[in-house]
């Protein structure tokens, strides 16, 4: 049986000045194709975030870095992604 994969991890790189350079998420294929574009938790970055997507959504870029055919699946890879690169505690993400 053939399973169509739509769960994806994504990588959102931004090229402004006011927040860290990368976002590791995970979602359906089908909301981002409806636009979704991450949803930051951070209390520093929330509305930092909503603002520049707002004002500059040129210079955000999405790229899709993995499909899966459960969120199970996503969710997890996202996860070792945020682990393997200490997203946490890195200024980066």
């Amino acid at each position: 049986m053939k399973y169509e994969l739509v769960y994806v991890t994504y990588l959102i790189a931004y090229r402004g000045a006011l927040l860290p350079p990368f976002y590791i998420g995970s979602t359906s294929l089908d909301r981002i194709n409806r636009g979704y574009k991450g949803s930051v938790n951070s209390v520093e970055y929330r509305a930092i975030w909503k603002s520049e997507w707002s004002e500059n959504p040129h210079l955000f870029t999405m790229h899709v870095i993995g499909r899966y055919s459960t969120r199970e699946e996503a969710y997890a890879v996202e996860n070792r992604l945020i682990i393997a690169v200490n997203a946490v505690n890195s200024s980066l993400y």
